[in-house]
């Protein structure tokens, strides 16, 4: 006779009010592979700040402003722990985790502080550093995706803390030939190489390179290569206007924002996947990128060669010319370079490919993250009494 699995009832906190849970984004595809990966063996309820839920009446996702929102939901119910997404000024997770005698998991993905750095919103960076510290040091356990992260929390003196890298579905993710074929018939390629980037067209993603170097092809005459950006933001009128000024719009389609399931068939029509990014400044604690971009991760999910930046937060995942392609940061001459090595050699892109999806199988999969969430959440109950 099996043994059926405890169902643990979890309530999950987003203070971020631009995250949308149905949203597109990456920091959306994050929440709701961890929610989704959660529900699949047991019960959670989300509590989020983005307005578009205030009359909410979709299953387990409420709305709120404050702890005492939480507490109307919550409190005649038995938790066994909060995951938090971290939020700075966001104390409504530690205070309900205290109210209840329950732990609190923490998920650092970004630092509000030093990420001020892409879009120079904080103006008292010392008193948001301690409103920050104040979250982390606060929390039972912290969950990061990347060591540059786990470095920071060691500065400021966190010592519960795990790595554990954006995951994917890889079911969703998968190598689609009857969706390559439509894409690409619905564009019109025919034998072109499809270089492809998803995300949002911000600074802060380095995206100038992108035109450095579709001129780079367009100078070298090289035929047969076109570039396919898929996504929105505020870049990206400048973007096509900079495109179009430079006559380069025969080497460039732009899609435009699209849902998962459409992002799924574009990537699917990938021969060459790109991400990009700028060398940051060096401050106090961050001059390194210090995320992990869930677009890389669906990239190799679907067995695309993939260009990246050598980032210090990708060089546990991404092997160079093993299961990705590494190129220095802001160097357009080698990512041009990497294009045409792996334009010109279909064996090798295919091998890179197959090693990059066993690579996620192996690894970086919502489950095995979810999974060590739950072991750990357990372990912190079991360990501590002040929870009981």
């Amino acid at each position: 006779m099996g043994c059926s699995v405890k169902k643990m009832k979890i309530i999950y906190i987003n203070g971020n009010r631009d995250i949308d849970i149905n949203g597109y984004d990456g920091k959306a595809t994050h929440v709701r592979g961890v929610i989704e990966s959660f529900s699949t063996e047991h019960i959670v309820y989300y509590f989020t700040k983005n307005e578009k839920y205030v009359n909410s009446t979709s299953g387990r996702i409420y709305y709120y402003q404050s702890v005492e929102d939480i507490v109307k939901v919550v409190n005649s119910l038995q938790f066994d722990f909060a995951y938090e997404r971290y939020c700075l000024h966001s104390y409504e997770g530690i205070e309900i985790t205290q109210l209840l005698k329950i732990p609190i998991i923490m998920e650092f993905n970004f630092s509000f502080v030093y990420g001020n750095e892409k879009d120079k919103s904080i103006v008292d960076i010392e008193d948001a550093f301690e409103c920050e510290k104040r979250v982390l040091l606060s929390s039972d356990y912290i969950v990061t995706v990347s060591d540059v992260l786990q470095d920071y929390l060691n500065k400021i003196g966190v010592r519960q803390s795990m790595i554990f890298p954006a995951c994917v579905d890889p079911i969703i993710f998968k190598p689609e030939i009857t969706k390559r074929n439509k894409i690409r018939n619905k564009y019109n390629l025919l034998d072109e190489i499809v270089v492809g980037f998803v995300g949002s067209f911000q600074k802060y993603h380095g995206l100038e390179i992108v035109i450095e170097v579709i001129n780079k092809v367009h100078d070298s005459n090289i035929k047969k290569i076109i570039f396919m950006l898929v996504g929105d933001g505020k870049y990206y009128d400048e973007f096509k206007n900079e495109i179009s000024t430079k006559n380069l719009e025969d080497y460039v389609i732009f899609t435009g924002r699209l849902d998962q399931d459409n992002v799924v068939n574009a990537i699917a029509a990938f021969d060459i996947a790109i991400m990009t990014t700028p060398q940051y400044e060096k401050d106090k604690y961050f001059w390194k990128y210090h995320g992990v971009p869930v677009k890389i991760l669906e990239y190799m999910s679907m067995a695309k060669p993939t260009i990246s930046p050598e980032i210090q937060t990708l060089k546990h995942i991404i092997l160079h010319d093993i299961n990705g392609y590494v190129v220095k940061i802001g160097d357009s001459e080698a990512f041009f370079n990497a294009i045409i090595c792996l334009r010109d050699n279909v064996e090798k892109r295919d091998k890179i490919g197959r090693a990059a999806r066993e690579t996620i199988i192996a690894k970086y999969t919502w489950k095995r993250k979810t999974d060590a969430i739950i072991t750990l959440a357990k372990n912190l109950i079991n360990n501590k009494g002040a929870f009981n």
